[in-house]
């Protein structure tokens, strides 16, 4: 246990030795009040440790500025190492969030009763009736065609389960052909069979649990996110519910799986009087009795039969202890998420006029209305047992921010953080130099990056490797080191297309490595891979795998001998050969 406890803080401690050097010269580079003093504090935190924190902590106001450009610079310097979890701040981020819980759970007490006694009482607000009204048409009816929906869309989630550390190392498949345990509520355990449609002659074995069990991620430099394991059959079924909730959300606009109608109504926000809105833990906030009084009662019960009713906490002995959930369901839980926007997308649609509800927008907890509103929609979600961020909510003045799309007065002001993305092979001088492209790009004119950028860019990537430093197109991710075509064209020799279009290198992820025994861990190894048909889309974001890379990584997994489990490890790196069709315009250094 040591010496993997060793490991993580040799290489916690490399990977911030590289964002201090980064930091640094990204700072000086912008050269304000603000990047001085942050840093300053970065020079000197290794003598005064305190200084950490204030780096982690750090804020700006909008109202201090009247220029976008200023705005954006001292933006990015207080955000640059706000996400990083290697900065040594004096936060205990596991205590901080599991406290938290703690918080939400009281809090949900006390709403849960206030809503039972004022329904009791009928001294509901008076607004009460139509957001009930709105709330049960936008998930709508819960009939045969959607229970049919429910039982084709049931299958295993790609994350974690109670006893089960994923669906690729779980061995639980849709058909039944069982690996393991299945845990499940007691709730359950009568449609258990019914569910797995499991066939007499498949051996399997079920174990009731008593719900969820909490752990946290990382989120920031000051606190964790908190999270829920939930059991395996519960998540089967949670994703059949899931599904219609989706579908009827979308026909409404309200499309759970597209952010771009919220980042385009935060980019005219200051042109059209819009008001965005975001919420503190929104999906630990949503109380038993809301949902109750809420849902139509066949909703209601087909939600209360597959979600956890009780929570396993770790204490700091190293023992756990189950705590009875006064909130209805948890991050994790597959349904929260529709479930969440429905409940606010009702809210928005209880207070703004119907000919305004093209100005009106939820992404989860992501909210955006007409400014006029705010306050009604405000006070509801608080009667709710919501709490409205007022930090991270915006009206009335030059920055909006929502679904990750930042804009002053109308400007993309979109900061890049210092973090290291675990699902990338790439090194991470590498990710940060495409960031720092990216972010350039954003800040440029015309579809140009800003040239003033380009020293510190540079800088960064003679810390690359030769071998990740061949060009490639913006959609392709860190896969290399993100180019322009002029730059990609006259790199090494003159480039020349060809049939197939212009020949690129790359260094994709490697194949997760598994142990072949049958078609299903291979099945499970190409979905864990999440590949797609289109990869040479110069619209997205990701570079996805070619049709043939499917082909020639299911080789590569039956050659690569056995490990430990099949996500989390990545092989070797090796340049690839490729061709693609379209470079992107733009993306020079002007």
């Amino acid at each position: 246990m040591g010496t993997n406890v060793d490991v993580r803080s040799d290489e916690r401690r490399t990977l911030l030795r590289i964002e201090i050097r980064s930091a640094r010269r990204i700072l000086k580079k912008l050269d304000t009040p603000i990047s001085l003093g942050i840093y300053l504090r970065l020079k000197y935190a290794h003598k005064d440790p305190l200084l950490w924190d204030e780096i982690a902590k750090a804020e700006i106001s909008d109202k201090w500025y009247s220029c976008a450009s200023r705005f954006a610079d001292d933006y990015l310097a207080v955000s640059l190492l706000r996400k990083s979890p290697n900065l040594p701040t004096s936060f205990d981020r596991e205590a901080v969030t599991l406290q938290a819980f703690f918080d939400a759970e009281e809090h949900c007490r006390k709403t849960n009763t206030r809503l039972h006694e004022d329904a009791q009482k009928g001294e509901l607000p008076e607004w009460f009736p139509r957001f009930r009204a709105r709330f049960q048409h936008l998930v709508g009816p819960l009939n045969r065609s959607v229970i049919d929906k429910v039982w084709t869309e049931c299958k295993f989630g790609s994350g974690s389960t109670v006893r089960h550390a994923s669906k690729a190392s779980g061995g639980i498949t849709k058909s039944g052909a069982l690996r393991g345990t299945v845990t499940l509520t007691r709730e359950l355990l009568l449609f258990a069979g019914k569910l797995l449609n499991v066939k007499a002659d498949v051996p399997y074995e079920f174990e009731v649990v008593p719900g969820e069990e909490w752990f946290s991620v990382l989120k920031d430099a000051t606190k964790n996110r908190g999270c829920a394991k939930q059991p395996s059959l519960n998540v089967f079924l949670q994703q059949g519910v899931a599904a219609p909730m989706r579908d009827r959300l979308k026909s409404f606009g309200f499309d759970i799986r597209d952010q771009s109608w919220n980042q385009l109504l935060a980019r005219k926000a200051y042109q059209l009087g819009l008001a965005t809105i975001d919420l503190i833990m929104a999906s630990d906030l949503i109380c038993y009795e809301l949902v109750r009084l809420a849902a139509h009662p066949r909703w209601f019960h087909l939600w209360n039969l597959c979600r956890a009713k009780s929570c396993r906490i770790p204490l700091d002995n190293d023992e756990w202890v189950d705590v009875n959930l006064e909130r209805f369901c948890s991050m994790g839980n597959a349904f929260t998420f529709p479930l969440e926007t429905a409940i606010f997308a009702a809210v928005l649609q209880t207070f703004v006029p119907k000919e305004e509800w093209t100005l009106i927008a939820a992404y989860g907890d992501d909210l955006i209305a007409p400014d006029q509103y705010y306050d009604d929609i405000v006070a509801a979600l608080d009667y709710l047992g919501f709490k409205v961020n007022q930090i991270k909510s915006f009206r009335g003045g030059n920055f909006f921010e929502s679904c990750g799309s930042d804009f002053f007065r109308g400007q993309n002001v979109r900061p890049f953080f210092l973090r290291k993305s675990e699902d990338s092979g790439a090194p991470y001088e590498l990710q940060i130099a495409n960031a720092l492209r990216r972010y350039a790009h954003r800040r440029g004119i015309l579809g140009q990056c800003d040239k003033r950028w380009r020293p510190v860019w540079e800088a960064i990537i003679s810390h690359v490797h030769a071998n990740w430093r061949h060009p490639v197109p913006p959609h392709f991710g860190d896969t290399g080191l993100i180019r322009s075509f002029s730059e990609y064209f006259f790199s090494e020799k003159r480039r020349k297309r060809d049939q197939w279009g212009w020949p690129v290198s790359y260094v994709p992820a490697r194949p997760l490595a598994c142990k072949v025994t049958d078609m299903y861990t291979v099945l499970t190894a190409l979905a864990a891979m999440d590949v797609r048909m289109d990869p040479w889309d110069v619209g997205s974001e990701d570079f996805l795998s070619s049709p043939y890379e499917v082909e020639q990584s299911l080789l590569d997994i039956i050659k690569i001998p056995f490990k430990d489990t099949l996500r989390g490890h990545l092989g070797r790196p090796s340049i690839e050969k490729g061709h693609v069709s379209k470079w992107p315009a733009g993306w020079e250094w002007v």
